[in-house]
Formats: C-alpha cells, structure tokens, sequence
C-alpha cells in the first residue's frame, strides 16, 4: 500500500510539473515524520524563485491531495535540494544561538 501511494504521489508531482513545463523527475524517501518528495532537473530553479513560493504552493497541492489517504506526517517536496539545505541552515543557526545563550 505504502509503495503504491508513493508511486502515486511521485507521478502526481510529475504530472504538475509537466503541466508548468517543467522537466522534473521525482523521487520518494521515508521520513521519520513523512515523506520527502524530492525534484531534480534543469528546470528546477523556477520553483525557488522568489524564495521558494513556487515550491511552498507545490508542496501544499501535494499536501491537499494526498492528506487523508498518507496519514504518516507531513509531505515535504523538495527540490534541488533548496529544502534540506535551509533546514540545515537552520540546524546551524540552532546550535550557535544555544551556544551563545549558555555563554551569556
């Protein structure tokens, strides 16, 4: 069932992206809280434009779509990477402002 829902989720990406003229691929990976979707191609810059709007407004279609049958967390679909990098951006800025406040 799982496998068949991420095939499923993978092709409904796709599909959106084809329809914007994107040429994407897709690819699914478990996460402890969810699911990431994560897009590569040439074309994948136009989704981070703007601060990842385009991205943000995929990530809730696919959200919106697959909410009631995934159950499992959260969808996060990525691309190029853009996601992981900021949360590791994030993960950073995490840890020198704890730093900071055990030296203060």
């Amino acid at each position: 069932m799982a496998a068949d829902l991420e095939a499923r989720m993978v092709a409904f990406v796709e599909a959106v992206a084809a329809a914007l003229g994107l040429s994407l691929e897709a690819e699914c990976t478990p996460l402890e809280d969810g699911t990431r979707i994560t897009l590569n191609g040439d074309n994948g810059e136009v989704l981070l434009r703007r601060k990842g709007e385009g991205l943000d407004a995929l990530q809730h279609v696919v959200n919106a779509a697959f909410r009631g049958e995934h159950g499992r967390g959260r969808i996060v679909v990525d691309c190029l990477d853009y996601r992981k990098g900021k949360d590791d951006e994030l993960r950073q800025t995490a840890v020198l402002l704890a730093q900071r406040a055990l030296r203060t």
